[in-house]
């Protein structure tokens, strides 16, 4: 019996590769975006698995295996996508993060006063100062982005040197703290859009916020507490122990750094 040779059905257009856009934007989207993508797993293993996404990000390899993002890559999108939502919020826990000057007037009781008192020296509205004054912050706030995280990445060190790690492992674990920190800032910005949505002025927006705050603390602190028990391998106990003066050296930073930024431009104005 003779065996005829198979024959190869495939068209030649078959084995092309198809190098369109839309294609490249179709993959992307799917792989990137998508229910299953490296965005929605690398914010999934951020914010439930505290600790993993660093050390895959210390292991050759494993970032790719995982399909996750690089911790400092996911903080740079964070951030994007942050400052780009905060003026919708338009409520106080979100606009005092835009580092604007209205909202860096409110830090302090006595800095309205040393606004409005520049103001008037210089013979210049109040809508006229702020632009001059948020001209001032304008180049500085962009540090704000890289600033912080050597700041706590070297507290951190001082804080766990028995740990003996690395600076660079440090400044992973400040990085995704960060990423955290805004992501929750973003739900508790939400959730006082819908508040004021749903209350209008009555007191019970203040509420929702103040129950939202503590939330928001109460979850950042876990968050730090995990992070800590699996990154640096600390007992429950030690966690416990360490977690608060972690916490207070994570917010200090932030509160120096948004009344040096005031300062920088009053004087400025000043000079």
């Amino acid at each position: 019996m003779t065996v005829k040779p198979a024959v190869d059905q495939r068209r030649p257009q078959d084995d092309a590769i198809d190098l369109s856009l839309r294609t490249y934007l179709r993959h992307f989207v799917h792989d990137f975006l998508g229910l299953r993508g490296r965005l929605w797993r690398s914010l999934r293993t951020l914010l439930l698995e505290p600790g993993v996404l660093e050390q895959a990000a210390l292991q050759p390899g494993e970032l790719e295996r995982h399909r996750l993002i690089h911790p400092a890559r996911l903080y740079l999108l964070v951030n994007l996508l942050f400052f780009v939502l905060v003026p919708w919020f338009n409520t106080d826990i979100g606009t005092i993060w835009s580092m604007d000057g209205e909202a860096l007037a409110t830090l302090h009781p006595a800095y309205p006063a040393l606004v409005e008192g520049q103001a008037a020296e210089l013979g210049l509205d109040r809508a006229t100062y702020m632009l001059l004054f948020d001209q001032r912050t304008g180049s500085s706030q962009g540090a704000f982005v890289v600033v912080m995280l050597p700041l706590f990445a070297l507290l951190l060190w001082l804080m766990l040197r028995t740990r003996r790690r690395f600076f660079v492992e440090h400044l992973l674990l400040a990085t995704t703290a960060f990423t955290v920190f805004l992501l929750l800032l973003m739900v508790l910005g939400v959730v006082g859009r819908l508040a004021i949505a749903i209350g209008g002025g009555s007191g019970a927006v203040g509420t929702a916020m103040a129950v939202a705050l503590a939330v928001w603390t109460l979850a950042l602190c876990l968050w730090l507490h995990r992070a800590l028990r699996r990154y640096y391998r600390l007992a429950r106990w030690s966690a416990s122990l360490v977690a608060g003066p972690v916490f207070i050296a994570f917010l200090a930073p932030l509160f120096v750094y948004m009344h040096v930024l005031f300062w920088t431009a009053w004087l400025a104005l000043a000079a």
